[in-house]
Parts: structure tokens; sequence; C-alpha cells
């Protein structure tokens, strides 16, 4: 494996990664699962172009390796993991389990790894398998994300478009489902370079944009090193200290880190390069070598990744082993445990001049960390918007209680604040959003069950308005400002102007908006408001469609109406053979239908192969002699394929040649002749 190809797997786990912990850890005192656990989804794409072709994508399957390394640094314990692999149709669905030792995570990727790729791409019907796979295997207590990787936008194949629009149907439902049970799905759109397609780039921006998560995209290998450690920053929200590759140097490596006294559940050391063997020494001294690193262990293509949990705080040293020259990258990565435990001190009732005091402890896995002494290196940080102004950040003190910042407030209006802990670049949040109003009423929302539908006709489109001012009232009378909080619908389909919402162009059949009434003071409410439509031109279509075989089935049912005519009377058959020593009549009784002549057992007549009798006429009162070449009868001209016999019994002689020396006797006696109705018959005929 060369080093761009080790950079560019590396990534791809990197940006995985990033994506889904990029978000701040949100502290959760009520819960007993512990920090950073989630529900996590992996959608991988496995049709043809990911891995055949000039232009193939991922031939190679960096996916795996970039999904290797993310199981690999996920916290032991209390995460639960599932994956669906596709193209056309569903090749692998596997329901969320706990991933509880490095050997389960690397068999399931391997596993993984191992299905067929080939075939189009099917995103409504892998994005509902994810969505179905939350819903019925998912911790409640988690949040719950969705990661998929894609190298096209939905496509199934000019013979299969009533499929792709159901896919179409299929995404829409999936991004709504997932909006409202908060599974945020953060799409990577991987693509071979110079190949991209804005659709495709268009289509995993909406899934993202819609649930809350987040899109990226990868072209190519230019700039990605330059990137890895911009992203590498935001995983799992870690302490991270990125060091460039260092040398084998007399046959060895190595690299320190320290670990903090709190807040660090477990370490990963990943190290890349050529080598031979590696080691760990903890900061009491003890030694672990590649042997007893096994079960901590998970190896790759040219990188290996390390474990420790609960690691004893202090200087961690990693070494490497191999021969002079070859460049080795170690790249530490902490999985972090601390959560806050704030307090605010101030009355329900606040008044201008009061003061608000915010204060908050560390807490980790095991609970509050009373000792503040162990909280150097963190900074704790006040987030303040006052009358809907943009956020400001003020530093908090450390004291014998914790954080802690006092707040005067300055005028009438409403007040929002949180609190965050910071170390190196990882963030932590207070899950509460504290909010006071002085002097003023928040508006309330009265009608929040809005729905509106379009109708989506061919060239012309269609729209849907949904006037939103009697959603919300105000007690205070304030005017309101509508903005759009979130939505699964893209920028470009909608606009809202005063308390008006349109929705003009459905890139979803469906979806729905999460809307924000704000009053002047700054307070809100947030309501939901949900658009369909019907697309009109696939309903035409359809009726085109449907016409069109009704058409073409009555004329179908005209073409084959003598064919379905019952004969109703019996056909005799008599050789007209000079040479022949004896010849005699043979009668047949048909049904309905075409009756072979050679049906009759006559022998070579010397007509046209396969030549069938057919009855015709009103009633079935005569029958026809269908033959595939003109034949010569006695009651016509000129030689015909279609010869009529009347059913009077009259005989009709039918031959090959103009001279009729040789071919058959024909009569037709129809049950239903007399006089009258021979009178009849020759007036219709």
């Amino acid at each position: 494996m060369t080093n761009m190809k080790k950079i560019v797997a590396f990534f791809l786990a990197a940006l995985i990664l990033t994506s889904v912990f990029a978000l701040s850890i949100v502290a959760d005192e009520s819960s007993e699962e512990g920090v950073n656990r989630y529900n996590v989804v992996f959608v991988t794409d496995e049709s043809g172009s990911m891995a055949a072709g000039t232009y193939a994508s991922d031939p190679n399957g960096y996916r795996y390796e970039a999904i290797r390394q993310f199981v690999a640094y996920m916290a032991m314990g209390g995460n639960r993991v599932g994956f669906v692999s596709f193209d056309y149709e569903i090749r692998c669905s596997k329901a969320l389990v706990e991933l509880n030792t490095m050997e389960e995570r690397d068999r399931v990727v391997s596993d993984l790894s191992s299905y067929y790729r080939g075939g189009t791409t099917n995103i409504g019907l892998a994005l509902n398998e994810a969505v179905r796979l939350l819903d019925e295997g998912r911790n409640p207590n988690l949040p719950s994300v969705i990661i998929l990787l894609t190298d096209g936008k939905t496509s199934l194949g000019e013979d299969r478009k009533e499929e792709e629009a159901q896919s179409l149907i299929l995404k829409a439902d999936a991004i709504e489902r997932a909006k409202q049970a908060g599974y945020e799905v953060y799409s990577i759109y991987l693509h071979a370079p110079g190949v991209a397609d804005a659709e495709a780039t268009q289509e995993m921006m909406q899934i993202a944009k819609a649930t809350g998560g987040e899109f990226r995209e990868v072209s190519n290998v230019n700039g990605l090193a330059d990137v890895e450690a911009m992203f590498y920053q935001m995983i799992f929200n870690a302490i991270v200290d990125p060091q460039p590759p260092v040398a084998i140097k007399n046959g060895s490596v190595s690299e320190p880190y320290i670990v903090p006294v709190i807040g660090v559940e477990e370490l990963n050391v990943t190290i890349k390069g050529e080598m031979s063997a590696c080691e760990l020494v903890s900061p009491s001294g003890k030694r672990y070598s590649t042997e007893d690193l096994q079960d901590m262990m998970i190896k790759g293509n040219g990188y290996c990744i390390i474990k420790v949990v609960e690691p004893e705080a202090g200087e961690w040293i990693a070494t490497a082993f191999g021969n002079d020259g070859a460049m080795i990258t170690f790249q530490p990565l902490i999985n972090p445990s601390i959560i806050l435990k704030p307090t605010v001190s101030s009355n329900d009732d606040c008044q201008v001049g009061d003061v608000l005091t915010f204060k908050t402890l560390l807490g980790d896995n095991e609970g509050v960390i009373e000792n503040t002494s162990l909280y150097a290196g963190y900074e704790g940080k006040i987030h303040i918007s006052v009358n809907g102004a943009p956020e400001e950040v003020f530093d908090m003190t450390l004291g014998k209680d914790g954080f802690r910042y006092e707040y005067t407030i300055q005028s009438a209006g409403t007040i929002y604040a949180y609190m965050t802990v910071e170390r190196e670049g990882s963030e932590v949040a207070s899950t509460e959003n504290y909010r006071y109003n002085i002097d003023n009423t928040e508006p309330v929302v009265v009608n929040g069950e809005k729905k509106a539908h379009a109708y989506v006709w061919p060239f012309f489109g269609g729209k849907a308005t949904v006037d939103l001012s009697d959603a919300v009232t105000d007690a205070d009378g304030d005017t309101l400002t509508y903005t759009v909080d979130s939505t699964s619908f893209m920028l470009d389909d909608y606009t809202i102007e005063g308390s008006t919402l349109t929705v003009h162009n459905f890139s979803l059949y469906k979806g729905s908006f999460t809307i924000r009434a704000t009053d002047a003071k700054g307070a809100y409410c947030t309501f939901d408001i949900s658009f369909s439509s019907t697309n009109v031109g696939i309903i035409i279509v359809i009726l085109i469609a449907v016409g069109a075989l009704i058409v073409f089935g009555a004329l179908l049912l005209i073409a084959n109406r003598k064919k379905i005519t019952p004969f109703v009377g019996d056909i005799s058959v008599e050789l007209l053979d000079p040479d022949a020593t004896f010849t005699t009549a043979i009668t047949e009784s048909p049904r309905r239908g075409q009756f072979k002549l050679r049906r009759f057992g006559i022998g070579e007549v010397e007509l046209p192969k396969d030549c069938y009798f057919q009855a015709g006429g009103r009633k079935g009162k005569c029958i026809y002699l269908i033959a595939k070449k003109p034949v010569y009868s006695s009651n016509s001209f000129a030689p015909s394929k279609k010869i009529k016999i009347n059913g009077d019994g009259a005989p009709v002689t039918l031959s090959a040649t103009k001279e009729m020396s040789r071919g058959v006797i024909v009569r037709f006696y129809s049950h239903l002749n007399n006089n009258m109705m021979n009178g009849m018959n020759n007036f219709y005929y």
C-alpha cells in the first residue's frame, strides 16, 4: 500500500468520524449510559461504479478501512452499531448490536467488505432500511446517527424508472421519519477525480441538511494530508496533538502522550507506517509488547490502532520498530468522559438589575468531581444572547465551587444562556439552554398543525403556500418574525416573506419545516408545518399508458374477433388428385379459433404449409381458408390468401396452381343455414 493510499484510507476514517462527532459533546445529567455513546448505522454503496470501470470511486475498498478505524475508536460498551450495504437492492442489513471487543469490531467490518459489488444506486431503499434499523434496535437514551457513503445519486437505469420513482418516494419518507425521530444523517459523496455530479452533490447535501447532519465531498487526494489534521481535532471532540511523520532510527522511533488526570475514558493510539512491531509504556512504567497488545489492537492496511481503557494519567510512550528510514506517524485520540453539572442561582421573576449566577462543576462516568484543583487545563465559558442579539461569550472563573460567572441584567427583554467547558479544542456543553424573560412574554403556538399540498404539472410545476400568522400568538402584541429553523427542502425550494411560506419546487415529494417565531425582544417558540405534493405529470403518464393499453386491447380484440368466432357447423374436406385410386371426404366439427387443414389427415395436398380454417361472417355462417401464400379457388377469379367458403354446403375447390388439377374440395355445412338465412348471408357478403 503506497503512502498516498494510506493517507486516503486514513482520511476517509477521519472524515467519517468527524462527520458524527464534530458536534459538541452534550452532558446529560440523567443519563446512565455514559458519555460519548451513540446508535450508529453505516450505509455503504456497493454499486458497480464503486469498484469497476475507468472512473471507479473506490476500487481498493478504502471505505471499509475507514469504517474499521471508526469502530476501533468508539468507546467500549454502550455504543450500538448496525450496517446496510446496497446497490439497486439491499445486499446486507445487520441489526444494531454492541461491539465490545476489538476482535468483534474487526470481524464485522471484514464481513461487511465481503458482500457483492455491482448494480445501480437505490439510495431511498437503503436510507429507509437504515431508519428501520434505528426504529427497531436503537437505545432510546442515546443519540442516533446514520453515516451514508456513496459515489452517486439515486439512479436505477432506464429499464427501472418505476423503481427509481419509488426510491425517491422512499427517500422522502425516510428523511422525514429521520427528521421527526432526531436521527442525523451524515452523508459523504465519494467520487473519482473529475467525475463529480452536481445532482449527486445536491442530493447528499439535502439528506444531511434535512436531518441536522453534515455533508462532505471527497474528490481526490490533493490536499488531504493538510485537511486531515484539521478534521482530526474534531473527532470524538477529542484532545489531539497531531504530529508530523518521523523516521525510524536505530531500529525504533517513539512518541510521548500526556493523558489528563480527569475527563479521559480511553486513549487510542494510531501508528501508521511500515513497522515490524510496536509497544506502549504507561506512566508507571508498565510495558505492553506487541503480544500484550493483541487484544487491545486492530490492524489495518499499513496501520494499527491500540485502545487503552481507563488509562493511567501521565505520560504514555508509544514506540514503533522497523527498518531505519521508514516513516512513522503517531496519532493520539482521547475518548473524553467529561460532563457538566451546572447550577444557576436566580429568582423565577427576574428584574432589571438582578444578578444571575452561573456555576458548573465537572463530572465523568463515575460522578461529580468535587476536587476542582483537578480542573487545571479546562476553561469555563458562558454564552449569552440578549434580546435576539448575536451570542456573546464570557470567561468563567475557577474556584473551589467550580466555574462561576455573575451576569447583571441590564434591560428588559429575553436572555438565553448556556455554559461550556473547553480543553485544547474539546468542548463540552450544558444540556439546558437557560431562558429569562424580563418584562416580556414569549410567543405561544396556537395552531401548529398546518399542512399544505401542491399539484405539480409538467412544464409549469406547482407550489403551495401557508400563512404563518395564525399559528402563533404573542400576549404583548409584538410583531413576530418568522424564520426557518430546519427543513427537509433545499434553500432554493422555498421562500419566506413576512408571514408567508411558499414551497415552489418540490425536490422531495413531501417534507416539513420547523419554523421559529421571534418577538421584538428575542423570545421565540417553534412549530412544524408539513408540505406534500402530487406529481400530475406522473399521473398523466400513467393515464396515457392506461389509455394506450385500453386502445391496444380494443384493437387486439377487433383483430382477434374472427379468431374466436365459433364455427357452428361441419367442414368436409376431400382430396383432389387425378392420380389417386380412391378418395373420400373427411368431416370435422371444430369449435372455434383456428383449425389446421393438416388435421383432416388427407396427406400431401400441395397447398402452402400450415393452412388453416377460421370461422367468420355474421354469427359464424361461413368460414375462411387462411394461407401464407395466395391460393386459387373455384369461386374466385384471382388467387388470394383468404378464401371464403359459404355455409350452404356448396363445394369449393382449392389449389396451389391455376389449372386447379390438384388440391382439395371443401364444403361447409352451417347448422344455422336455411333459405332465408342464405338470402341474408348473400346480402351481408
